[in-house]
């Protein structure tokens, strides 16, 4: 999933929160797709932060792959 994909997503679902009426199934629906969001993030931040150090420190490539 790309990130504007997911920007997308969270629109929606801040939308649903928004509109008077809604039920406790929604905003917890709502709050499981930000949970979610979260984690995505911070996976594509690590995901940035490996690319940022495999170009300033390439003898740690190998290592870091390992890992990702």
């Amino acid at each position: 999933m790309k990130l504007t994909e997911l920007q997308n997503i969270l629109g929606d679902e801040i939308n649903k929160v928004r509109q008077e009426g809604a039920n406790e199934q929604t905003i917890k629906g709502a709050q499981t797709v930000a949970l979610l969001a979260k984690q995505v993030i911070n996976n594509a931040d690590i995901i940035i932060r490996f690319d940022k150090m495999k170009a300033t420190q390439p003898e740690l490539s190998a290592r870091i792959e390992d890992l990702i």
